[in-house]
């Protein structure tokens, strides 16, 4: 056996020896939660308000509520769950035109920001609170029909991501108990 195959050996005995020890630290996030109860459960326990809004944003507003509780499974996956945290959102936003042609004036891309307060609620106790952000582009043309579509459909991809985000953050609070 040469040098470097030994070398090479060891490289992965090592490797080897050092992720069965770590397997252990792990856990994954749909398990169980930090109670003992299955996150699933616990997720689909949890009634979403409907958002308070800053601005004129029904649609958008609307696809991130309904987002937010299909997510949790409140569409039917666990019907008897009985709601026992409750999730109150506050949404902000705003639209941006980034990129303007010098040679017509107009808009070549749009930008949708949005903003989600969340507290989670047991009660009148608060568990948890946060807040998430993302952004979202879409391209406008001199075709209005097209950029209003265009605009609506970023919308709904923003209320989709916000909706992960708060899922995942409240899945780490419950899987970690903080």
């Amino acid at each position: 056996m040469s040098s470097f195959e030994r070398r090479s050996f060891l490289r992965i005995g090592a490797a080897t020896a050092m992720a069965s020890a770590l397997s252990g630290c792990f856990k994954p996030l749909y398990g169980s939660t930090a109670s003992g109860g299955a996150m699933s459960e616990t997720l689909a326990a949890i009634a979403v308000e409907q958002p308070t809004v800053s601005a004129n944003r029904d649609f958008l507003v609307h696809t991130l509520h309904n987002e937010l509780v299909s997510q949790l499974g409140g569409f039917g996956a666990f019907p008897d769950t009985a709601k026992r945290y409750r999730l109150k959102l506050s949404f902000s936003g705003e639209n941006r035109t980034p990129i303007v042609d010098q040679t017509t004036a107009r808009a070549e891309q749009g930008i949708v920001i949005g903003y989600v307060n969340y507290t989670l609620f047991e009660g009148e106790r608060t568990l948890t609170s946060g807040r998430a952000q993302a952004s979202v582009s879409y391209a406008r043309t001199a075709q209005r029909f097209a950029t209003l579509r265009a605009a609506r459909d970023a919308d709904g991809r923003l209320a989709k991501t916000l909706a992960e985000q708060i899922r995942i953050r409240l899945a780490t609070y419950f899987s970690t108990g903080h």
